[in-house]
């Protein structure tokens, strides 16, 4: 005998979904109604496990009393005016009523209350649907695995001129889970946080427990000191592992007021691997950026006394079963979980692959940083050479109410070419002999270069910041490189841009960028040198002396030490060169009526590889609080602070 199949009455889907609300899995549900647990999830499964609105009557629809009496004023041949005043309705609202349901001669009341409610429940055209280019948005940010809520916060901020590109979260989560909906594939759930076809109560229950170890000699956190709990300063980080099968495990690091985070491929387990991977990552930041680092009671840190000597850096410990004191990490571990599931092998992930899902992670905003990456707001506390860092670091010092009298200087170039061969080795190529520096404030200027003359004897004093930042030849040098080179870069193993791809065409796109940045440095009133790209690639004893020396390019391609892994999205080339060079250099150029469209033009193609808009989060005038002030400000704030 065939099985009937069950039917849920009304009341019965809103218990269902009032069950699935409250917590309760499939099978405790099933148990409710007799059923299986199968039948549960389809009747959960078609709006996502979320329960769909119940269609109202609104007040200003007609009633089915109403209706009545549009029939029997009909029969008793009343003028639509008439039975219009009688039900203190707008003639037009009883003609609409009429001429949709029949006319005079066949309208009948029950059956146009009966459509009526019909068409109240058509479904409604979902704005995704509607708007294709929102769509196309939306799904590209999901495969990036950025959450609704990163998504409509990110929109809110760029697009928020453009209101036909805004969405709330909800709306998103909705045109997911609602299988009626096609506007965004159902599958697309995968890239979400949890990864569930349906949505989760937030009731239900995780299972498991850790055990905890005693760490010897550890730092407590509750001596950790306070001003790291209110994320104030950049530098204290709070970190832990991500295991998967077959004994593979990564370490994960994320910065707590920035949220920036760093992956680590790791040998094993043990102490030793996890003692030498730390160790070689701190050792490479910045000492700004190693200020304190916060650890589970996990054995792998059995050996913190030597990380703590190696980096300068206190290591604190949590409370056991304390999760929560690291709820920073423990939010980005689920992150990385996107990345790589649960019970899956993570030692076949290479180094390389795991920066690349950093990136993602650090390139997505954020709600907890208003919407911002985790690279913008680490790009604003960190002071690097280039791109107007001297301003960002000098701001931030005021904003934070140090009136300290510091000058920061901002050089054209770095002082040296270095390239990291293996753990142990680098190799400087070469050391910069002219350095054209200019300081913030610009009055500090004679005191600042007494004190880097002694380090660096080869800086020469220009006008100020911005000129220093505008003699930087990274962006002039880099882009094209770059994305002129991308065929090969894609094809070859290795290709080596800077000598093999240095070709005339390219050298071409250079000097007539070089020749944009020269004439916005003009237009500022800033005079020569203005120590032009082409004497860079200038043969010895040919042209002016740039800042690596006569003949400098020649010497620095024959040292071999150029051969890099470039990847087109990731690579510092593509997402710092323009981001922070090229959007500063157009930027400038607009404000100052320099047309710079060789620097767009780039820009624009970079944005395109890149699947971001690297002048909208770029280091640009408009980013900078800039773009507003007048001539005569700028050079008063570049002089005086």
């Amino acid at each position: 005998m065939k099985r009937m199949k069950r039917l849920f009455t009304k009341q019965d889907k809103d218990t269902i979904f009032k069950l699935w609300k409250d917590g309760k899995g499939f099978s405790d549900i099933a148990k409710e109604f007799t059923s299986k647990p199968g039948t549960i999830f389809t009747v959960l499964r078609e709006t996502g496990g979320i329960k769909p609105v119940d269609s109202k009557r609104a007040a200003q629809h007609l009633t089915m009393a109403e209706r009545e009496e549009i029939r029997v004023g009909l029969s008793a041949k009343k003028s639509i005016r008439e039975i219009a005043r009688s039900l203190n309705r707008s003639p037009s609202t009883i003609s609409r009523e009429i001429k949709r349901n029949g006319g005079r001669r066949y309208y009948k009341a029950v059956n146009a209350d009966h459509r009526a409610i019909r068409m109240a429940k058509r479904p409604r055209p979902c704005v995704l649907e509607v708007n294709l280019e929102l769509q196309k948005l939306v799904s590209d940010k999901l495969e990036l695995k950025w959450s609704p809520a990163q998504i409509a916060g990110w929109l809110k901020k760029h697009m928020a001129s453009k209101k036909h590109m805004q969405i709330s979260a909800e709306t998103i989560y909705k045109t997911i889970y609602f299988r009626k909906r096609m506007a965004l594939n159902h599958l697309l759930s995968k890239h979400l946080r949890r990864g569930h076809s349906l949505r989760q109560s937030k009731y239900h229950s995780r299972k498991g427990d850790r055990g905890t170890i005693k760490v010897v000699n550890g730092k407590s956190i509750h001596k950790r000191p306070k001003s790291v709990e209110t994320r104030k300063t950049i530098g204290h980080w709070e970190g832990d592992l991500v295991s998967g099968s077959k004994n593979s495990h990564i370490a994960t690091l994320v910065e707590r007021k920035s949220r920036y985070t760093i992956l680590l491929k790791l040998k094993g387990k043990d102490a030793e691997s996890v003692k030498h991977a730390l160790i070689e990552k701190f050792q490479s930041l910045p000492k700004s950026l190693r200020k304190s680092l916060t650890w589970d009671r996990g054995m792998e840190l059995a050996q913190h006394a030597e990380i703590s000597a190696m980096t300068s850096m206190p290591i604190y410990f949590c409370d056991p079963k304390s999760p929560w004191q690291r709820g920073t990490n423990e939010n980005t571990n689920s992150l990385v979980r996107q990345y790589f599931p649960k019970k899956t092998c993570l030692s076949v992930h290479s180094q390389q692959t795991l920066d690349a899902v950093a990136n993602e992670l650090n390139e997505r905003p954020r709600k907890t940083l208003k919407f911002k990456s985790p690279k913008q707001v680490l790009g604003r506390s960190v002071a690097l050479t280039g791109w107007l860092y001297s301003y960002v670091f000098y701001k931030a010092m005021r904003d934070a109410g140090n009136q300290a009298q510091v000058a920061f200087a901002e050089t054209g170039t770095l002082p040296y070419l270095v390239r990291k061969h293996g753990v142990n080795q680098i190799i400087v190529s070469g050391y910069a002999t002219r350095l054209p520096t200019g300081v913030i404030p610009s009055a500090l200027s004679k005191h600042a270069f007494e004190v880097l003359k002694q380090a660096y004897p080869s800086v020469e004093p220009i006008e100020d910041a911005l000129s220093g930042a505008l003699m930087n030849a990274g962006p002039v040098i880099h882009p094209p490189l770059i994305m002129m080179n991308a065929g090969p870069l894609e094809h070859f193993e290795t290709w080596d841009i800077h000598n093999e791809g240095t070709q005339p065409s390219i050298r071409r796109v250079t000097t007539q960028l070089d020749a944009e940045r020269m004439q916005v440095r003009e237009a500022l009133g800033y005079a020569a040198p203005h120590f032009p790209l082409a004497d860079h690639y200038n043969k010895e004893g040919e042209g002016d002396e740039w800042m690596y020396g006569r003949g400098a390019h020649g010497k620095l391609t024959d040292s071999g030490d150029w051969r890099e892994d470039i990847n087109l999205k990731t690579h510092r080339y593509m997402l710092e060169d323009t981001r922070l060079g090229l959007s500063l250099l157009v930027s400038v150029g607009r404000w100052a009526g320099v047309p710079t469209p060789v620097a767009a033009g780039l820009l624009s193609i970079a944005s395109a590889v890149a699947e971001q808009d690297l002048y909208a989060n770029g280091r640009t005038f408009e980013n900078l609080g800039l773009a507003g002030k007048s001539r005569a400000e700028i050079q008063a704030l570049l002089q005086e602070g």
